[in-house]
């Protein structure tokens, strides 16, 4: 018989698929056609309904089938002899992976890969690959089989789309919040960059954007979208996507936006928008809107997209609708109906709120009692009507004199109360209420009369004045009567007696002072596995107090007080500067480049000389900026989000990263994700410590990951205790992971111990 094809031929002119063969097959070659080896293998790889590809030892193609043709795109000519041409460079090495497993004769089953087609279109296949052996028992290539798995993986994120969506539009609380998560669910599972909201204006028919979202850290599609709420489509204007879709009603397509004559073509032109998508927003059967989505890529219209993205219109018009007869009842209810400011209910609900925030978040409160002087006279003079007209005007002047953020109530008759959350000092306080006082002071002119009035204002402080609303309203009140008693048109401090810090307290701060001259603080670490546990990605440094001797002290019990006395930022920089230090001599001892993770407290991180800290830090210690990664938390950027900004993109600058820590608890806004320069999300230990029993933890688990993901950035899991938690934050595709399962907390000693021997020490500290 004549020999098999060269690039197929084993060993010795014989071999098996990943087995070895004992015995001839039972089969009867005088009724086999009389043709040669060579014509049966060409015929068999051209039957075949899967692409099959053979690569040698060296990863060189030797054979592809015509369905491995039809399937990536290149013709055999173009890749016989040459190695993989259809990954992108992170599959590229898992396919060498692979293919070095397939060689020392394993076989690989169930495997995926992301695949690039000759024409630079995605797929997903999966991939069989099985050892090739000769008749000597060695492998002398592998055999893969392709099959396109694009289909089943799109179906699936159109289930997890419709999930997130379902899921956003029952958590939002507005109809803004609910179409911000579902442009970001699309783009997140649909490959858009970003999308905008078209609102119809029953004014003048127009289309005006209302809200946006894009991918974050690009300044392209900052200023497109931008450019786009700038710009209101007119009637006439019906070549741009969104007209087409209110005038038929349902989703469409649109591809070669720069070229399109659409009046939004210049706007696209300048991010490099190639193609859209847009689908309109229903109530009852009535088009109110629409959703644009924009991609850099061309999209392929998909049919599936289009009937899920109908379904998905409706139910958020239905939302949006639910929500503005929510809003418009909530308002009746909360709200004077005279002077349109928060009555009484309404303000006491946001007091109790914000002294909440300040007592966890280590804030001051300011509640400002601030009543009419001589307004019964003009009431009494000139009639009720002048008299609401006189409260209306006096409302309009105290919304103008206060900061984005406070809040002013009609506390009822002629009485309006203040709300100051998050001052610096009395000084600011006053400067508010001295503000009031000159704008009510102004003359009032109704019907050619001209009225003057004034007002008197008591002013009570959180924590020093009271602990609950009640307490400072009626401090307040008071200090507002001695301000009448005064002579009116004036402020007054509530002044009682001074408050005592207790003797624990005060022997507390003490201790703590003397703590760091005493070499009382110590830094324990925490290492940071990659997603199998095996490899160390970097250590958490974690504070400890081992106070006089005693057992080691956590964090929670001591740097409250730390941060009311302002030793917070003493013990930061402490932190920081040994942290890192210990980060480059354990690189001095010839380990690899070690990222080092230091949490960063709400007073250093408010502490004006942070940056320079940090750079001082890192010169001193000749740590690479890379190395260092900084942990904050959402409620701390949003105490002051533009300065927390500008802190996060110098320290960008210097290359340091960012992590936000605890993500999940608390405030979790997608917003955040895309507000603020963060390389790593860190999940909640709260949520990992139920996985995965609890549903809830396993929804925000999954969502936390995806979105991470979806905005370019590294998921990681804290608290990770059991196998069970590890294998299903592994399924979830989360970067990496740190808790007892893979380590506690060690000492630099311990830690060095592991970095040597890649094994946790048995001894290792407790929490």
């Amino acid at each position: 018989m004549a020999s098999p094809p060269a690039e197929v031929r084993g060993r010795n002119d014989e071999c098996n698929l990943g087995h070895e063969s004992t015995s001839s097959p039972a089969v009867d070659e005088s009724l086999l056609p009389a043709v040669d080896d060579n014509q049966w293998l060409k015929s068999l790889l051209e039957a075949v309904p899967v692409a099959v590809v053979v690569e040698d030892p060296q990863g060189r193609i030797r054979s592809w089938n015509p369905q491995a043709e039809r399937l990536f795109g290149w013709q055999a000519a173009e890749v016989v002899g040459h190695a993989l041409p259809f990954g992108p460079d992170a599959d590229r090495i898992t396919a060498e992976r692979r293919l070095q497993r397939v060689l020392d004769g394993e076989r690989i089953e169930h495997a995926e890969l992301e695949c690039v087609r000759q024409d630079r279109s995605r797929l997903t296949a999966a991939v069989l690959a099985l050892p090739l052996i000769g008749r000597d028992g060695r492998v002398f290539g592998a055999l893969s089989l392709y099959t396109d798995n694009s289909a089943r993986k799109r179906a699936e994120r159109h289930m997890i789309l419709q999930s997130v969506v379902m899921r956003s539009l029952s958590e939002s609380e507005t109809a803004a919040e609910a179409v911000i998560r579902v442009i970001q669910a699309f783009c997140g599972l649909s490959d858009w960059i970003c999308g905008v909201h078209w609102v119809l204006d029953p004014a003048d028919g127009s289309l005006r954007c209302q809200e946006t979202w894009h991918l974050p850290n690009d300044r392209e599609l900052e200023r497109c979208v931008a450019a786009l709420c700038a710009t209101a489509v007119g009637p006439q204007e019906n070549a741009t996507l969104a007209r087409k879709v209110l005038a038929k009603g349902m989703p469409m397509y649109a591809a070669d936006l720069a070229q399109s004559d659409s009046p939004l073509a210049a706007i696209l032109r300048e991010p490099a928008l190639r193609s859209a998508f847009s689908f309109p927003i229903r109530v009852d059967g009535e088009i109110f809107g629409a959703i644009e989505l924009f991609a850099r890529a061309d999209h392929a219209v998909d049919p599936d997209l289009l009937r899920i993205a109908a379904q998905l219109g409706g139910l958020l018009g239905q939302h949006i609708a639910r929500r503005e007869t929510e809003r418009r009842l909530q308002f009746v209810v909360s709200h004077d109906p005279l002077t349109g400011l928060p009555n009484r209910t309404i303000f006491s609900q946001r007091l109790s709120q914000a002294l909440a925030q300040a007592a966890r978040y280590d804030h001051k409160v300011a509640l400002l009692f601030v009543d009419l002087d001589r307004f019964k006279i003009v009431n009494d003079t000139m009639g009720h009507e002048a008299g609401d007209r006189l409260l209306r005007e006096v409302a309009d002047r105290l919304r103008e004199s206060l900061r984005e953020g406070d809040t002013v109530g009609r506390h009822g008759g002629d009485e309006f109360v203040v709300l100051i959350e998050q001052y610096e000092s009395a000084v600011q306080v006053a400067g508010v209420a001295q503000k009031i006082i000159d704008q009510v002071g102004l003359p009032y002119l109704f019907d050619n009369h001209e009225f003057h009035i004034s007002a008197s204002i008591g002013i009570a402080t959180y924590p020093n004045d009271g602990q609950d609303g009640a307490a400072l309203l009626k401090h307040a009140d008071i200090a507002m009567y001695r301000a009448k008693e005064a002579g009116k048109n004036q402020y007054q401090f509530y002044s009682p007696h001074m408050n005592r810090l207790s003797l624990e307290r005060l022997d507390l701060e003490a201790a703590l002072r003397l703590a760091l001259e005493r070499g009382e603080l110590v830094l324990l670490y925490q290492p940071i596995f990659d997603m199998e546990g095996r490899d160390v990605l970097g250590m958490e440094a974690l504070l400890r107090w081992r106070r006089s001797g005693t057992e080691l002290v956590l964090p929670a019990e001591f740097m409250s007080f730390a941060e009311d006395t302002g030793l917070a930022v003493h013990i930061g920089e402490w932190v920081l500067r040994t942290a890192c230090a210990q980060a480059r001599m354990w690189q001095d001892r010839g380990g690899a480049p070690l990222a080092i993770a230091v949490n960063v407290s709400a007073r250093h991180f408010a502490h004006g000389n942070l940056v320079g800290c940090v750079d001082d830090v890192l010169r001193a210690t000749r740590l690479a900026p890379g190395s260092l990664q900084f942990e904050v938390t959402e409620p701390m950027l949003l105490q002051n989000a533009e300065r927390a900004l500008r802190v996060l993109r110098t320290l960008k600058e210097l290359g340091v990263r960012v992590a936000l820590d605890d993500y999940g608890a608390g405030v979790a806004s997608l917003d955040n994700l895309r507000r603020f320069p963060v390389d790593v999300v860190k999940l909640d230990r709260t949520f990992v410590g139920t996985l995965p029993q609890s549903g809830e933890a396993v929804a925000v688990a999954r969502a936390v990951v995806a979105m991470a993901h979806s905005f370019s950035l590294k998921a990681v899991a804290e608290g990770v205790e059991t196998e069970e938690q590890a294998r299903f934050l592994r399924i979830q595709g989360c970067d990496a992971m740190q808790g007892f399962l893979f380590s506690r907390p060690l000492t630099p000693e311990q830690a060095l111990d592991l970095l040597d021997r890649g094994v946790p020490p048995a001894q290792a500290l407790p929490a």
